[in-house]
């Protein structure tokens, strides 16, 4: 309630015409502190709330405030199905986040590397992706380097499953980086191991570089990304052994990687930044004229 008041406050000094807020907790607040205030608030979902648990207040609280909402963005069509019994379906819209596409695609380097990209929390299952590499023949997986890029609270957990299954001297939590765009020219192929999504930014941009990429098939985003087998392959969610096939299958198949990777930039070019921000200035306008409609009545 606290921010709620703080925000209401800067409102008050800084008259809006429409107001944007992102992520649960955020979208709250913000409709909280402009009740009354006429000004409209476009809330925005990041992940799917049926797999993002939050709070049970916070909960309740979304089901009784999110009506006061102008529009309701997701980023996906099948997070939207849970936006439209939430409120009115015409409030509804899926805007799916900005890709930028690199301006050219850098040959990989020896050893190929496959490369996974996220926090090590346990929704980006990277302990169901070590399990998955520790499958794969060592004929395979020998002429193989494994990155995981990123940091988290289960840095230990995830390294003493490593040393469990000998895979220290093959995979590696290489921690956070600065130029995830220059790690990604040099990747072979991309592995998106999540449990659950929202619009998975990593995916998208290893699509856009041109890497040939796996994924498993969960809630949500992966299915409108990927069409299967033409620009990159989906295995069923959680599905450790399927995913150490499809491993073993782009491993030793380059000619595939780079069909695919090829694919895959084509398809990402609906996603590039003048086109999401055609649909979100779309939205913002028709919002702001609605509100001023009403007014004038």
């Amino acid at each position: 309630m606290l921010r709620s008041r703080c925000l209401r406050r800067q409102l008050r000094e800084w008259p809006s015409d429409v107001i944007i807020a992102f992520v649960d907790s955020t979208n709250l607040f913000t409709l909280l502190a402009t009740w009354a205030m006429g000004i409209p608030v476009i809330v925005s979902e990041r992940v799917d709330p049926r797999m993002h648990r939050i709070p049970r207040v916070q909960r309740l609280l979304r089901r009784l405030i999110y009506w006061r909402a102008a529009a309701v963005v997701t980023q996906t069509e099948r997070i939207a199905e849970w936006a439209r019994r939430v409120v009115p379906r015409h409030r509804v819209h899926v805007i799916p986040n900005p890709v930028p596409i690199p301006a050219a695609r850098t040959d990989p380097h020896m050893p190929p590397i496959a490369l996974a990209i996220g926090r090590l929390v346990p929704q980006k299952g990277f302990d169901l992706l070590i399990e998955a590499v520790a499958l794969v023949g060592p004929d395979v997986l020998d002429s193989w380097q494994v990155e995981i890029l990123g940091e988290g609270p289960c840095r230990e957990e995830l390294q003493q499953l490593l040393v469990s299954r000998g895979l220290s001297d093959r995979v590696h939590l290489v921690g956070q980086v600065r130029d995830v765009v220059e790690r990604l020219s040099r990747a072979s192929l991309f592995v998106l191991s999540s449990r659950f999504e929202g619009f998975p930014n990593a995916l998208t941009e290893a699509m856009a570089a041109g890497v040939a990429s796996i994924s498993f098939d969960c809630p949500t985003g992966p299915r409108e990304l990927i069409t299967p087998g033409v620009d990159g392959v989906l295995v069923p969610p959680g599905d450790v052994v399927a995913l150490s096939k499809a491993l073993t299958e782009l491993m030793t198949s380059p000619d595939k990687r780079r069909r695919i990777g090829e694919a895959a930039r084509v398809s990402m070019s609906k996603y590039a930044p003048n086109h999401v921000g055609d649909q979100w200035d779309g939205l913002i306008d028709e919002v702001v004229s609605r509100v001023r409609h009403r007014r004038r009545r």
